[in-house]
């Protein structure tokens, strides 16, 4: 299954998806690496990482990805 990355955009407190992973792929090794995106509801860039993100799985449920990155 795979799963969305989704952050919250500072600027309009509104989701941003971000990247698709495999479930589990590399979670743990990508938990703190930053990654700068442009916004696509803001138009800035921002830099997030990873661990500060959330999963959004295609059942519709929401995980913070923190909680996965510290299970492997």
């Amino acid at each position: 299954m795979s799963v969305l990355v989704v952050f919250t955009c500072p600027t309009t407190g509104h989701d941003v998806p971000v990247a698709v992973l495999q479930h589990g792929e590399l979670l743990g090794e990508m938990g703190s690496k930053e990654i700068t995106v442009s916004c696509l509801e803001c138009s800035q860039d921002h830099r997030w990482r990873f661990k500060d993100g959330r999963l959004a799985f295609s059942d519709g449920t929401a995980t913070p990805a923190y909680e996965l990155s510290n299970t492997r």
